[in-house]
């Protein structure tokens, strides 16, 4: 059984391409919510897009709460997979530039103990619930261990997010928090 205070033991993986504004946002979204999760930046921008851009400067003027992680391969999930050697917490959430969701949901998911391997933060209609507008991965916290054995990512050109989430729920043990519970 774990708790959570304010995001310590959490890790956030951020793939963003050329939109500094985006993956700020994903920053400034997620350290609201959870201001002691480790936030793991991974940008797959041109070099001619980085050399024009501040993002690798300010975040590291964020001290130990974010990290920027450099990836030659435009592709979100070669930037997670890029990223995974970085985990510092015990669980893992995988966003991107591209779309903000609501952190304070996911928050209110780690009001209680933990005991699974996955944590579903944003149920909806599509996926075993998840909202038609949240990208399935992103609606679901994981266990860092769990990941790690998974290797989800290990081939990023063949990786379905929509496979993949179906059969972890199939097959992993999962958890709904209460408050999304309660909101689906």
């Amino acid at each position: 059984m774990h708790s959570f205070n304010k995001g310590q033991d959490l890790d956030f993986i951020v793939a963003t391409h050329e939109d500094d504004a985006g993956a700020l946002a994903r920053i400034s979204a997620i350290s609201s919510s959870f201001p002691r999760a480790h936030i793991i930046v991974v940008d797959s921008s041109g070099e001619q897009y980085r050399d024009g851009a501040r993002l690798a400067d300010i975040i590291a003027s964020l001290g130990n709460q974010a990290s920027y992680v450099r990836c030659t391969k435009a592709c979100r999930y070669t930037c997670y997979q890029h990223a995974l050697s970085q985990l510092t917490g015990r669980y893992v959430a995988f966003r991107h530039n591209g779309q903000i969701i609501d952190e304070t949901r996911t928050a209110r998911g780690f009001a209680q103990a933990i005991h699974a391997d996955l944590l579903i933060t944003h149920p909806g209609q599509t996926v075993a619930g998840l909202a038609e507008n949240t990208q399935p991965l992103q609606a679901v916290v994981f266990k860092r261990e769990f990941v790690e054995q998974q290797q989800p990512f290990s081939d990023p050109l063949t990786f379905n997010e929509q496979d993949f989430i179906a059969s972890v729920l199939q097959s992993a043990h999962c958890q709904t928090g209460g408050e999304a519970m309660a909101a689906a």
